[in-house]
């Protein structure tokens, strides 16, 4: 009995298999099509529409032909397989073919389509180039032409031209999440956006064209009261204090509930974020209503990075507000002459001031934006040239000022630290130098593209000490250098996996006694400890690949690279240094009048090694992994520098000018000696009409 049992369950399992197997993978789609093993068109598959004699490269035949092993196959039954009338059922031919077997094909709105056309209704099918789109989701099958007959089928990733269809009840597939969009998991909720389900995506996840966040309560963001917005800029009814004894009152900004009988600080904060040296600014300070007629005592500090010095410290010179008094409703200020002090270089140009309020144990510091404070030496500093002395420039005291003036001025972002993230194209490092007597403006622009070396793709670039197939090679493509570089008598060098090979070379034998044979070798023992002497030193890695380092390996009596190290592959150029300094000024008061006018001269320092000619393009091009055209020949010293998209050089020298219109002025009319002279002139006619008048 039991072994009849097992004989069954064994029955059913092989039942389930075979059905599972035989309905092949679960389809995307409900009424569903695809390129199949005929062996696999089974069970609710079994609806043959075409078949197909290979999965590439392919002919074909009718569905009730018996020659081929592959074809289209169905989970739904067709209505019909043919024409009624012809001009109405267009859109359900699949394609065309020349037979009723091994036949090419020719899609449907070809010049000249064959007779007999494949159709599976009510399904509707188009040939698309580039993919399956909207609203023919599904591809079945590829043809190798568009426009021409005898073409060739093939699976749907066989041809560059697939064949998409779609069944008329088909639902509409989820939308696929492309970026830049987030893919939010559960419990995050997409904020600002819309969130769908999207194809591809696990269970419980969601495409999110907004931001993808975490819903928070009023307790995980400690919040007792008010109205309050999360993290994702919900609002939360964080309700009242009546759990609290009756002196307690909501402070709506922060969220809490406090006690009016006793002083609790809330909040401290700049009345400005910019100051001029000298000027005044406010402290401002929020507590409770228990803090009504307690002082507050207030501390500034200037914010650095490796120390936090107080602005009265004995070297700083700073002077500290008095205490100011809180009000009724529990507010206090106090005012602060604002005081320049050099800035931590890693902070900015512009020294930053935060301040720390105090009440008995109780402490909060100033919230951000910090007090960002300019020197008044900065008053009529509007470029690097209105500095008159070396130690201004050198100083760049007013860069918070000067600094937006170039950007303006140049059309870019100064001051990334680095090539962060490496796919940023470019950045600047910019700032105001002192040259010949003058202070100038100097921006230096870094590449933070990945420059790789690709072999195989035929183009020797950095990294690489050649990259060709055997002795067909150019001489470009090998560096340069043939048999008679390497101590050989002569014949045709040769590449193999961008590694130079010597065994083509005219002489070439090897016999390991630790002496390099001049004529026959090119180096003689193993690993690194060999010997690399040549008729002139010694080889090393940058006599193959001068973008190398690292060292070389004795194979065979062959030199080996593969242990020379290549540029990295977030290569960081610097294009070169633009050098603008001011020749001339026209004031404010200067025609034209009302703007200032700075004229500049440019001048354009390299920053990278250069390429002489005859190859210097070219091997500027190869080492910088550029293409035709991102090299351009400086004319003075004749050698090629990488600048794609544009000519560095060229755009910086030259003359040209920078206007910012002044601050309004009202002038009055008779500020000059002649407008002076009418009017006394005026005034002396009035008063002999006036005399003359009398006397009549």
């Amino acid at each position: 009995m039991v072994k009849k049992n097992k004989i069954v369950y064994l029955g059913i399992l092989g039942t389930i298999l075979i059905n599972c197997f035989g309905a092949g993978i679960v389809s995307a789609y409900e009424y569903a099509c695809e390129f199949r093993d005929l062996t696999t068109c089974t069970g609710n598959w079994a609806n043959i529409v075409v078949k197909i004699s290979d999965t590439s490269n392919a002919h074909a035949e009718e569905w009730d032909q018996s020659n081929y092993n592959y074809g289209i196959c169905c989970n739904w039954t067709t209505t019909s397989r043919t024409f009624s009338p012809p001009t109405t059922n267009i859109t359900h031919i699949l394609f065309n073919l020349s037979d009723t077997t091994n036949a090419h094909a020719s899609v449907k709105y070809g010049t000249n389509p064959f007779n007999y056309p494949i159709i599976y209704a009510p399904m509707m099918c188009e040939a698309l180039s580039g993919g399956c789109v909207d609203p023919y989701f599904m591809p079945v099958a590829s043809i190798s032409s568009l426009t021409g007959e005898n073409a060739h089928l093939g699976n749907p990733s066989a041809y560059s031209y697939q064949i998409c269809c779609i069944h008329p009840l088909e639902p509409e597939p989820p939308p696929e999440c492309q970026a830049p969009n987030n893919i939010c998991t559960i419990p995050q909720v997409c904020y600002n956006g819309e969130s769908v389900v999207a194809s591809g995506l696990s269970v419980g996840e969601s495409c999110c064209s907004g931001t993808c966040c975490t819903p928070q309560d009023c307790v995980s963001q400690n919040y007792e009261c008010g109205m309050q917005e999360d993290s994702c800029g919900y609002s939360l009814n964080c309700g009242d204090c009546s759990a609290f004894p009756p002196s307690f009152v909501c402070n709506d900004a922060i969220g809490q509930c406090l006690d009016t009988t006793t002083c609790i600080l809330s909040q401290a904060r700049w009345s400005t974020d910019f100051a001029w040296e000298g000027t005044d600014v406010f402290l401002e300070v929020y507590g409770s209503e228990g803090c009504s007629g307690e002082l507050v005592d207030l501390t500034i500090r200037q914010n650095k990075v490796l120390t936090n010095p107080q602005v009265d410290d004995p070297g700083m010179g700073g002077i500290q507000p008095a205490p100011p008094t809180f009000d009724a409703s529990g507010f206090a200020n106090a005012t602060w002459t604002a005081e320049w002090h050099a800035a931590d270089p890693i902070i900015g140009n512009l020294p930053e001031y935060f301040f720390v309020a105090e009440h008995g144990s109780f402490e909060i510091n100033s919230e951000t934006p910090n007090l960002r404070v300019n020197s008044t030496t900065c008053e009529g500093i509007l470029y690097c040239g209105d500095y008159t002395t070396q130690q201004a420039c050198q100083n760049n005291v007013c860069w918070g000022i000067v600094e937006g003036n170039h950007e303006t001025q140049e059309g870019y972002m100064c001051g990334q630290e680095q090539c962060n993230p490496p796919t940023v194209d470019s950045w600047y490092d910019c700032g105001c130098i002192w040259d010949n007597g003058a202070c100038k403006f100097a921006s230096t622009e870094f590449s933070c593209g990945e420059i790789p070396a690709q072999c195989g793709d035929e183009v020797r670039q950095a990294g690489e000490a050649c990259d060709c197939i055997g002795t067909d090679c150019t001489a470009a493509q090998v560096n340069n250098v043939n048999c008679t570089d390497f101590n050989y008598q002569g014949g045709p060098i040769s590449c193999l996996n961008c590694e130079l090979q010597y065994d083509s070379c005219i002489g070439f034998e090897c016999n390991n006694d630790g002496i390099v044979d001049f004529g026959n070798e090119t180096c003689d023992g193993s690993g690194t400890g060999a010997n690399f002497s040549n008729v002139t030193g010694i080889w090393d890695c940058t006599d193959f690949d001068e973008f190398t380092t690292g060292s070389l390996i004795c194979d065979n009596c062959e030199i080996d690279t593969s242990a020379c190290s290549r540029p990295s592959q977030n290569e960081q150029v610097e294009f070169g240094t633009c050098v603008k300094g001011q020749i001339s000024i026209a004031g404010c008061d200067e025609v034209p009048v009302g703007f200032y006018v700075s004229t500049w001269e440019g001048t354009y320092m390299w920053g990278h090694t250069g390429y002489p000619d005859p190859w210097g393009e070219d091997d500027c091009e190869i080492a910088y992994g550029g293409s035709d055209g991102d090299c351009v020949q400086n004319p003075i010293d004749g050698l090629w520098y990488y600048s794609p998209d544009y000519n560095r050089q060229s755009s910086c020298e030259g003359i040209g000018q920078s206007v910012i219109e002044c601050p309004a002025e009202i002038k009055l009319f008779f500020f000059d000696y002649y407008n002076l002279a009418i009017t006394i002139i005026l005034i002396g006619a009035i008063y002999i009409c006036i005399v003359l008048r009398k006397k009549q």
